[in-house]
């Protein structure tokens, strides 16, 4: 499950989504791969060479 900074929100959308595979929207993939990784998005968009 995620960090501190994301744990209602994550528990939130864990619950809207029991599994990757339920997940049909590609971003919403994405955030679950994030919450996951305990991963804010400016997080992953300075790992990527992007802004937010």
């Amino acid at each position: 499950m995620a960090g501190p900074r994301t744990t209602v929100e994550a528990q939130a959308f864990y619950r809207m989504y029991h599994s990757y595979a339920d997940i049909p929207d590609p971003w919403d993939r994405l955030r679950w791969c994030r919450y996951g990784l305990d991963l804010l998005q400016k997080e992953v968009a300075a790992m990527v060479g992007m802004e937010e």
